[in-house]
């Protein structure tokens, strides 16, 4: 009986080492961008009865702040809300909370370097607890390629070993030496039977 085991062991383990050959690596999902702040404003206590004035609750103003030509957010853009002067966070997100109710002016401030506004300053009118979301974008300069080299001084590349790749001839050698194996291995279990 332990000797039927061995065989099948045998038998199966090329088998196996073929089949995981063939299996290629799977791709791996991209992970999925970090939550926008919350956007619901905070509450006044209720239950004051005391006859002063009622405060006019603050807005705020946000949005993400957009490169064009590659679609992705883009982070340390300065951004003007009214006299604020505020900067994207790593996710190209800007935050002015806690203003006034008012217009607002709002608009991107780009160097020469990270390019263009894709819009004009726009003006906002914030009513008295309301929250604005004003995404905004840009159009980054196209970077300035280097002159390709002439043919005749361009440096010819060295072959690479192909390291990853398994050779499609072993890949069948190993699928038929674990078949005849496992054939052989059912021949003599019942060789060993009768």
């Amino acid at each position: 009986m332990r000797s039927t085991r061995w065989w099948a062991l045998m038998a199966a383990l090329p088998l196996l080492l073929g089949l995981a050959l063939t299996t290629g690596s799977q791709p791996v999902r991209a992970q999925d961008p970090p939550p926008r702040p919350p956007l619901a404003p905070t509450a006044e206590p209720a239950g004051d009865s005391d006859p002063k004035p009622t405060p006019v609750p603050a807005g705020r103003i946000t949005g993400t702040v957009i490169e064009l030509g590659s679609g992705a957010p883009a982070p340390g853009i300065i951004v003007r809300v009214g006299d604020a002067v505020l900067t994207t966070d790593t996710h190209g997100n800007y935050d002015a909370s806690g203003i006034a109710t008012g217009t607002y002016m709002v608009a991107l401030q780009l160097t020469s370097e990270q390019g263009v506004a894709a819009q004009e300053p726009l003006a906002l009118d914030l009513a008295p607890g309301a929250v604005l979301v004003q995404h905004l974008a840009f159009r980054a300069p196209t970077p300035v390629m280097a002159a390709p080299l002439a043919p005749d001084t361009a440096p010819t590349p060295a072959a690479l070993p192909n390291t990853g790749a398994a050779d499609e001839s072993v890949i069948w050698l190993v699928l038929a030496l674990g078949l005849l194996t496992s054939l052989g291995g059912g021949a003599l279990h019942r060789l060993g039977r009768g």
